[in-house]
């Protein structure tokens, strides 16, 4: 930086410039900067890995958990999404069917595979439905 700086006639001062670091690196390294960072996913700093910051260590993996917590929580939602999904799609075949059932152009075969069907969609229903409870 010295060297750039001096390019363009600036001068710089390292000592300056260290102390400015140590200190930013002693606001950096605290435990709610390490919680932050650790729930973001962030790669841990190795900048903090001093026995001096123990509590930013702390802090990025606690945050480090919530990431992973975090993260199952999202693909279990996205999991219950997906069966609800499915559990309407069976209920709309079941009202169909029997929409179908009722209707007097419906043919007598017919309607016993769609009673058939019902058995399967309700059961398939359940199923589901205890997928998710679990």
């Amino acid at each position: 930086y010295q060297a750039d700086c001096a390019k363009h006639q600036l001068s710089s001062d390292f000592t300056q410039y260290q102390s400015g670091h140590e200190q930013g690196i002693l606001s950096y390294c605290v435990y709610t900067n390490g919680v932050t960072l650790g729930r973001q996913g962030a790669a841990f700093n190795p900048l903090c890995e001093d026995e001096g910051f123990a509590s930013f260590q702390d802090g990025y993996f606690q945050g480090q958990q919530l990431h992973q917590l975090e993260g199952k929580l999202a693909n279990l939602r996205q999991d219950i999404d997906g069966i609800q999904s499915q559990i309407n799609q069976a209920q709309q075949s079941l009202e169909d069917n029997q929409a179908t059932i009722i209707d007097d152009n419906s043919s007598k075969a017919q309607r016993q595979e769609l009673l058939k069907e019902n058995d399967r969609l309700r059961r398939d229903i359940r199923r589901l439905q205890a997928e998710m409870r679990h």
